[in-house]
């Protein structure tokens, strides 16, 4: 049987960006970057 863990976590803001799936947008010193 598995079991399921949560860490929560805290970052100052601007200090991580995590996403599972997708695409992300990210406005980086005035310019816009797509992940």
């Amino acid at each position: 049987q598995r079991n399921e863990a949560f860490i929560r976590q805290i970052y100052n803001p601007g200090d991580v960006c995590e996403f599972d799936w997708g695409e992300v947008k990210l406005e980086i010193n005035s310019t816009l970057r797509s992940t």
